[in-house]
């Protein structure tokens, strides 16, 4: 199965923060599944430039980067044009990529899960993933995806 994970504020083993996702991507990796993480080229914690990764990656995982802004601690307007930057960046990365089984958003901020939601339009699914309040994706279309994938496996 391949997992996209969408996490603007995404650390990395060897970046400071909470490295629960990269934690969980690294699991899912190990266990046969490809990963695939679009994140931020700027740290979150230091606004500084991310590195090349000194700790290797598992087989399987590896992270898109898409040009940040380093100026996301300087007021709540640039913070916010960080914000919405990196969502339409993440977004064309999004499109770009192939056979994405699940699509995994993350927040804050709530602008990731836009791009997250029209991935997720790509999923394989049928018409029982998709909102039965407006015949369309919902903005969950991420759990959709996974639960479309699980009951087909389950199935058949």
């Amino acid at each position: 199965m391949h997992v996209l994970l969408i996490h603007q504020i995404f650390a990395g083993p060897d970046d400071p923060g909470g490295t629960r996702h990269y934690e969980i991507a690294r699991y899912l990796a190990e266990h046969g599944h490809r990963v695939t993480v679009i994140a931020s080229s700027v740290k979150y914690l230091t606004g500084e430039m991310v590195g090349p990764e000194t700790t290797p990656l598992p087989p399987g995982m590896r992270i898109v980067r898409i040009a940040g802004r380093q100026d996301i601690h300087k007021s709540y307007a640039s913070r916010a044009r960080a914000f919405f930057s990196f969502a339409g960046g993440a977004l064309r990365a999004a499109v770009a990529l192939r056979d994405i089984d699940v699509v995994w958003g993350t927040s804050p901020p709530l602008v990731q899960l836009v791009p997250a939601w029209v991935a997720s339009w790509r999923c394989p699914g049928d018409s029982s993933s998709r909102s039965a309040i407006s015949g369309r994706s919902s903005p969950w279309g991420w759990v959709s995806c996974a639960t479309a994938r699980l009951r087909a496996r389950r199935w058949g």
